[in-house]
């Protein structure tokens, strides 16, 4: 660890809080030299040049004995290369997913819950890349990494890079993986592109390999091309299209993207059940799940300033909701859990025009709503309401009656526009987020047909 990286860090970030709450407004001679001390001040008290960090484990883990040291290195072949004997319990792990099987003759798993600084990531990544080095199939996923959020994929890279690296060298086997997430590019542009388009992807090209587009001129006479050099993943697959043309030996994914993985028409063959191919899963991180779901998210943006919701604007609102699921069913020929949200979102909502806003002609302008959350409407078992089951049964079906109806016109407008549906998955696969003029774009300008769907911006 570079403790005089952290450090410094450390004392910037201090920094940059401190003078964000008492020099908010610079613009005078007086906040300026404050600023000027107080970065003086916090350079004394706070990681000095010559402070010495004080470093304790808070957990002392026990490294195998020295009998059994070479023995447990040699489960991981050559990928265990630290001047010290690996952890017992990393020895343990190992041999239980390389060696033990269960009384059914299945392999093993293992959890491991030990803290920071234990090399629990070390427990499965060097058995799993030491397993595949030799147990390699071309252009067939083998392992899948899953994690909760982008940023712990991130954090693995360097390391797997390693272990490949070290994999390669020593059993000629050459690993491929890649990072699926909403970050991976759709594909590179030409190598001629020099539009801003292709040069907005070379950027974001450049972030996830960590390499450098140049321009090359063989011939100073002529155009020349663009190459990336220096690439700091040399082992990862860095678009999408060469993920399906070239499937990497390894995945790292999220929950979200893996479900979209197994079910989108242009990936669905990159894992299949049939060719039983996929060795290893491993889940990590398993602590940091909980709220980590979204892939993306549609987000209205209001025209202006609304006092009040018209009926028709709420039934737009559920049938952007229902869009999702909609075009699930029509494009993958089936459906995920990935629309929950959006479908108890318009169930609210009609449920909210038919018993708060007296906007059904069957029931009145009767206020039902007993304002609670629940979306199970009339059956409520747990509250006491003010009506009887005839008219719980009434509001259900009104219920329903609403957001059927949202379904079938949201259904035919995206079935008449189907054209603009692929062109705005292309478009959003290219730059990962659209905006509304981009969006409006794609459809004809006489079209009104896209009024309801049109003020909506994509994240």
């Amino acid at each position: 660890m570079n403790f005089s990286e952290l450090y410094n860090n450390n004392r910037k970030a201090v920094e940059r809080a401190l003078i964000a709450m008492w020099c908010g407004e610079s613009n005078n001679d007086s906040q300026r030299s404050y600023i000027k001390q107080m970065k003086a001040l916090i350079g004394d008290l706070f990681a000095p040049k010559n402070a010495v960090p004080v470093v304790q484990c808070m957990n002392s883990y026990i490294p195998v004995s020295s009998e059994k040291a070479e023995k447990a290195k040699a489960l991981v072949g050559k990928l265990w290369n630290f001047p010290y004997a690996p952890y017992e319990h990393q020895y343990k792990c190992w041999d239980m997913l390389l060696n033990q099987r269960t009384a059914d003759n299945k392999p093993k798993s293992i959890v491991v819950t030990t803290g920071t600084g234990s090399g629990k990531t070390e427990c499965f990544m060097m058995p799993l890349i030491h397993d595949l080095s030799l147990n390699a199939l071309p252009g067939e996923i083998q392992a899948l990494f899953l994690y909760p959020l982008n940023a712990l994929m991130e954090d693995q890279k360097e390391r797997l890079e390693e272990l490949l690296s070290t994999a390669e060298a020593t059993t000629g086997t050459h690993l491929t993986y890649t990072v699926y997430n909403s970050d991976l590019p759709e594909l590179e542009p030409k190598n001629t592109d020099k539009s801003e388009d292709a040069e907005r992807l070379r950027k974001r090209i450049e972030q996830v390999t960590g390499g450098k587009y140049e321009l090359v001129k063989p011939d100073p006479n002529k155009e020349g091309y663009y190459e990336l050099k220096n690439v700091k993943f040399p082992h990862m697959i860095y678009t999408r299209k060469d993920v399906r043309n070239n499937p990497p030996h390894i995945v790292l994914t999220n929950p979200t993207m893996l479900e979209y993985i197994l079910l989108r028409g242009a990936d669905s063959k990159l894992i299949v059940a049939s060719k039983q191919s996929l060795r290893w899963v491993a889940i990590d991180e398993t602590h940091s799940y909980t709220g980590a779901g979204a892939a993306g998210y549609t987000m209205p943006l209001p025209g202006k300033d609304e006092m009040f919701l018209t009926k028709g604007k709420m039934l737009q609102e559920i049938m952007v909701d229902l869009g999702g699921r909609i075009a699930e069913e029509l494009i993958l020929d089936d459906i995920t859990t990935g629309a929950s949200q959006d479908i108890k979102q318009a169930t609210a909502t009609a449920k909210a025009m038919v018993t708060k806003y007296g906007f059904s002609d069957k029931l009145g302008l009767i206020n039902y709503d007993d304002e609670s959350d629940d979306v199970f409407i009339g059956r409520d078992l747990a509250h006491s309401k003010g009506y009887g089951e005839n008219t719980a049964s009434a509001i259900d079906e009104e219920v329903r009656e609403i957001v059927d109806t949202c379904y079938k016109k949201a259904k035919k407008i995206i079935e008449d526009h189907m054209e603009q549906l692929h062109a705005s998955a292309a478009l959003l696969m290219e730059k990962e987020k659209i905006g509304r003029e981009e969006f409006e774009s794609l459809f004809d300008a006489d079209n009104n047909q896209a009024d309801s769907l049109t003020n909506e911006e994509t994240v």
